[in-house]
């Protein structure tokens, strides 16, 4: 198997091209991926930096003890991992990782994560590269059930990593034994992960 990657650079007036080559016998490839649409709303209420309550609009499908994903307006504004409690329209979240809760009154995104098997050394990772069509949030599982490497991912922007370019492994020393991928947008995404492996 073989990545080839090309890239082209516009930096105040000047314009950088290149490509990079890496090859392995091994590889991980899912794609497209279907990402369930997020859900419009606002939190209403802001009880503190992890819980809030989110009034969501009807027919939302979430049920008490679903792990959901809040996004707002701003790059990085992400708090992922959050547990529900459902009644009516109203889902109080609580806990999670990621970005503070904003202000009361803030429009907000809820997302349900997918949860997708990989089973892959992170030291045997030659080359990895994920993307969306929308704006999401990636975050890579170890088999233990640890999180490492919660990421953003920019709508229609490929996030990469590629060894020998003097940018340590993100997922160095870790078995990922699953991805979960959420969508931040109320209309559906898709989103891609592919990878090639080592075999030593």
């Amino acid at each position: 198997m073989e990545l080839i990657e090309t890239r082209l650079v516009k930096v105040a007036g000047l314009e950088f091209g290149g490509s990079v080559n890496r090859s392995a016998s091994g590889g991980i490839s899912h794609s497209p991926l279907p990402l369930p649409a997020g859900v419009g709303g606002t939190l209403d209420t802001r009880n503190s930096d992890t819980n809030g309550v989110c009034g969501l609009a009807s027919g939302h499908g979430y049920v008490n003890g679903d792990k959901l994903d809040v996004y707002w307006v701003g790059t990085g504004n992400i708090r992922y991992n959050m547990a529900a409690t459902v009644s009516g329209d109203n889902v109080t979240v609580d806990a999670g990782a990621g970005k503070v809760l904003p202000i009361a009154t803030t429009v907000v995104v809820v997302s349900k994560r997918l949860e997708v098997d990989v089973d892959f050394d992170g030291d045997k990772i030659e080359s990895i590269a994920i993307a969306s069509n929308s704006r999401s949030h990636i975050w890579f599982i170890t088999g233990a059930d640890a999180s490492i490497f919660p990421q953003e991912i920019v709508a229609n922007e490929l996030w990469s990593w590629v060894a020998n370019q003097g940018v340590a492994n993100p997922l160095a020393g870790a078995i990922i034994g699953k991805v979960q991928y959420s969508c931040g947008e109320v209309l559906a995404g898709e989103g891609h992960i592919g990878g090639l492996l080592r075999s030593t």
